[in-house]
């Protein structure tokens, strides 16, 4: 639409030196002609073991009757209905408007059950680690921070067996935007790996610089403080941070919907969410 600044490649050597293989190509941009990664995140489950009393693994369990006024769904249904689509096991990148429906039928039933507590913005993290959830959809981030926070470790995230979503924050420039110089000069800066990795020890997101690892590696190795240096050490090696390509193939990407299909998605998804 004509909204965006397109990026001058010439400008953003550290993006195209240091950058995942996995963020160069994407298909709603091909060669990152207006957009590069900001940060990115899983979409899963997040649960306090004490309070389901068994380990979880799959979509299912946000729909397991013992849990009933205990689960907590998101209220946006970009993530929900994604979410759903997996885990009624369809690919959300391949999936029909058919398909949306019985995602949105199946979280219809939960509702109606009585199983959701609620469906939470981002207020969910403070409901799940205050017990008044006991599994939740999460952001693999927030149950990071969330335990640090907290001191403790009473919170797991995972990606269900029937897959995760993986999402990206993205970094552009508006059109007439008053100091674009400025912007793209700090987008190219913050991919370098020892300013990735800075970055990375306080978002605790996936960085979009791999080799950010090797500088919260040295960060543990300088640490003084025992709990500095352990906190490191378990971010430098948190595949919620640096995945695998094992866990990268349990996770999919949103569905890109055209004008028409945001509205029959949105007509579909709201009739459960917000009802």
């Amino acid at each position: 639409k004509g909204w965006l600044t397109e990026l001058d490649p010439t400008k953003l050597p550290n993006f195209t030196q240091y950058a995942a293989p996995r963020v160069q190509a994407r298909d709603f941009d091909p060669g990152n002609k207006f957009t590069i990664p900001w940060q990115s995140g899983f979409t899963g489950i997040g649960y306090n073991p004490k309070l389901t009393g068994r380990e979880i693994t799959s979509f299912a369990d946000l729909f397991d009757p013992a849990f009933k006024g205990k689960v907590g769904m998101f209220s946006e249904n970009q993530d929900t209905g994604n979410m759903a689509l997996l885990g009624i096991g369809v690919k959300p990148e391949k999936s029909t408007p058919a398909d949306w429906q019985k995602a949105a039928d199946k979280l219809k039933q939960q509702r109606d059950q009585g199983i959701v507590r609620k469906y939470y913005d981002q207020s969910y993290i403070d409901a799940l680690s205050k017990g008044e959830t006991a599994i939740s959809m999460a952001w693999s981030g927030d149950i990071f921070q969330a335990n640090l926070s907290a001191g403790n470790n009473n919170l797991k995230f995972v990606i269900p067996n029937e897959g995760g979503v993986i999402w990206t924050d993205n970094m552009c420039i508006p059109l007439g935007a008053s100091h674009p110089l400025d912007a793209i000069t700090y987008m190219n800066w913050v991919y370098q790996p020892r300013i990735a990795a800075t970055m990375a020890e306080y978002i605790e997101y996936i960085t979009p610089v791999p080799g950010a690892q090797d500088f919260i590696k040295q960060d543990a190795a300088a640490a003084t403080a025992p709990a500095d240096k352990a906190s490191l050490l378990e971010l430098s090696t948190d595949p919620a941070i640096f995945p695998t390509q094992d866990i990268l193939a349990k996770t999919s990407y949103y569905r890109v919907l055209n004008a028409a299909e945001t509205t029959q998605w949105n007509d579909i998804f709201n009739a459960v969410i917000i009802a």
